[in-house]
């Protein structure tokens, strides 16, 4: 690895230059001795959806700069925010050595370098990485890695035990017609509406990826081909119309996740990540008790597929100052991967299974679960979780798709009457083309 050239600058500039007065972050700064010149490197991090887990990585960036002579800075930013961030650091050419993703980030791949020689240093030490990384993170044409990703927070159906058991489900419903048929008696009898949400935002997006391939349909196929506009798509969105004029409630329209809702009390399930329960073990131990975890609910296609709730995408921008102490970093990151799973409260799954042997023991006796192996349920999560440009790869076409909530926008369309699900179908997979044309030489 190159030689780190240490900033020429003096102590009075370092210590300017080291401020840190970012509008709307949260910011950090880490530095291995006070009275020395050294690099920075600057990191970009959207905010876990448990602070724990933060508080953890900032004590970890602490003691890796301390230990490496490089001053650590790291800018917590909302997950609504990441965008408009990079875009801004793009357009000016300077920012953060390493920005972190919550979904691939196929769109700025051409901004950034090949993260080859990441993956590679990795895999080995801990060996290969999942697919779902792989194909969130390269781009077949060009055969490059467009940002590395190091772990995935899956989407697992939330459910009120007892709610659902009342109405002879006391596994959770097990598939969208189950909701259907009974979703409405939980509604009438307890006051709860299904919670899946339809919003135009991250959850929306997982949630309703996942019913679309619940009924084997997708948005572009594999060889990279529009096929949104089919019978299953129609189906999809004949289903969730039923399902919101039956069991819903216009929170699912809103900006606020399905988990928060149930902390609230006002849904009987939802598609979120495990964070909520987590925070309900903490603040609400009776209500956390009821609320139970399974895999994804499947559709007319007997699928049980899930996108990741966020996965951990890390690119290092082709204008970064630091681009091979970038790289150390994520490389040495990969190693604590076992610690940060503990610290996510089993929110962070690695995308190197190796660093977390004993992943299945874990999620089997969870000394504050009750019961202690409610968290089981997820030890199958990297079978049923897949990238959200499912069956190919994320592409920057799939990248705008989600960005731009092409999907939740389609159903909502359907759900509030202002379409038919056919014309919905159709207009969305116009859409699809028009970016397909787009970015056809990416």
């Amino acid at each position: 690895m190159a030689k780190i050239r240490k900033p020429k600058f003096t102590r009075r500039e370092f210590a300017k230059k080291a401020a840190c007065t970012i509008a709307g972050t949260s910011c950090f700064l880490f530095t291995g001795d006070a009275f020395a010149e050294q690099p920075i490197l600057r990191i970009a991090q959207w905010n876990h959806l448990l602070q724990e887990f933060d508080t953890w990585f900032d004590d970890y960036a602490r003691q890796w700069g301390r230990q490496n002579g490089i001053s650590v800075i790291v800018d917590h930013l909302p997950a609504s925010e990441i965008r408009v961030r990079a875009n801004a650091e793009v357009a000016a050419g300077k920012g953060h050595d390493l920005f972190m993703f919550p979904a691939s980030p196929a769109t700025y791949q051409r901004h950034v370098i090949d993260h080859r020689d990441i993956y590679s240093a990795v895999s080995r030490k801990h060996g290969n990485v999942v697919e779902l990384a792989h194909k969130s993170t390269f781009n077949p044409k060009s055969q490059k890695y467009f940002a590395f990703a190091e772990s995935f927070i899956p989407a697992p159906l939330l459910y009120l035990n007892d709610c659902w058991a009342a109405v002879g489900l006391p596994l959770g419903p097990s598939s969208y017609a189950e909701v259907l048929a009974t979703g409405a008696r939980i509604r009438a009898t307890r006051g709860l509406s299904c919670g899946l949400s339809l919003a135009p935002n991250l959850e929306g997006n997982v949630t309703l990826l996942g019913l679309l391939w619940s009924f084997g349909s997708w948005i572009v196929d594999s060889y990279g081909n529009a096929v949104l506009n089919s019978p299953r798509t129609v189906g999809a969105l004949r289903l969730a119309k039923q399902l919101y004029q039956g069991t819903g409630s216009l929170d699912v329209l809103t900006s606020r996740t399905g988990g928060h809702e149930m902390l609230s009390g006002k849904i009987s399930c939802t598609v979120d990540a495990i964070s909520q329960l987590r925070i309900a073990e903490k603040q609400n131990p009776e209500l956390a008790k009821r609320i139970m975890l399974s895999p994804p609910m499947h559709g007319l296609a007997a699928r049980r597929l899930a996108a990741p709730r966020a996965i951990s995408c890390y690119v290092i921008w082709d204008f970064a100052k630091n681009k091979e102490p970038a790289q150390r970093f994520l490389i040495d990151m990969v190693d604590a991967s076992a610690t940060a799973f503990e610290k996510s409260r089993y929110c962070n799954f690695p995308c190197f299974p190796s660093t977390v042997p004993n992943l299945i023991k874990r999620l089997s006796e969870d000394p504050i679960a009750n019961p202690a192996f409610k968290y089981r349920e997820l030890e199958d999560a990297l079978h049923w979780t897949q990238n959200i440009g499912y069956p190919g790869y994320d592409t920057p076409v799939m990248g705008e798709i989600f960005d731009s909530s092409l999907i939740p926008k389609m159903f909502a369309r359907v759900v509030k009457g202002e379409s038919t699900p056919e014309a919905a179908a159709r207009d969305a997979d116009l859409e699809v083309r028009s970016l397909l044309r787009k970015w056809s030489a990416a």
